[in-house]
């Protein structure tokens, strides 16, 4: 994992952390990115989360995706990396995760470690999926869904060297 670096550079409002992940997008290859619409999302208990839209001219319609941030001098070392390399070795092990992106360190200038993944629809409030008639047929399949999600898990190469972080644990 790369060293934890100062966050003097951190953005200090929105529209200067969007300038500063439009900025880091186009460094890593999206020469024409344009990010829309950032918008703190509530709830992110061990990070702040936007949501944002990214475009580039002529590349069809906009990507829905989510920054998953640090917050400024927070996290644990490498927990936004650690965190992005689990989330890629789940997909490459075939569990349902939302596709990762990007991931950088708090010296890209947007205030600490951080990952772009896609933004997925749906409903995150336990009280709603557990109560809500319109979710009855979701929770009918949620037990399957899940042993299958969990058995996938288990196919995860805990030999990749990305993974290196878990055997320190």
């Amino acid at each position: 994992m790369s060293p934890r670096v100062s966050d003097a550079a951190a953005p200090v409002n929105q529209d200067q952390l969007r300038d500063a992940l439009e900025s880091f997008l186009r460094r890593g290859g999206r020469s024409e990115a344009v990010v829309h619409g950032l918008k703190q999302l509530s709830g992110g208990a061990s990070c702040r989360v936007y949501a944002f839209d990214l475009s580039a001219p002529g590349r069809g319609e906009p990507q829905a995706l989510v920054l998953r941030l640090d917050a400024v001098g927070g996290g644990t070392q490498g927990s936004r990396l650690e965190e992005h390399a689990l989330l890629a070795a789940a997909a490459r092990a075939g569990v349902t995760v939302p596709a990762v992106h990007a991931c950088g360190t708090s010296a890209e200038g947007l205030g600490g470690d951080f990952f772009v993944m896609d933004r997925v629809p749906g409903e995150a409030l336990a009280r709603r999926l557990l109560r809500d008639e319109r979710y009855a047929t979701a929770r009918a399949a949620l037990p399957a869904q899940l042993g299958r999600e969990l058995a996938r898990t288990h196919s995860i190469d805990l030999g990749d060297p990305q993974l290196a972080f878990l055997a320190a644990r």
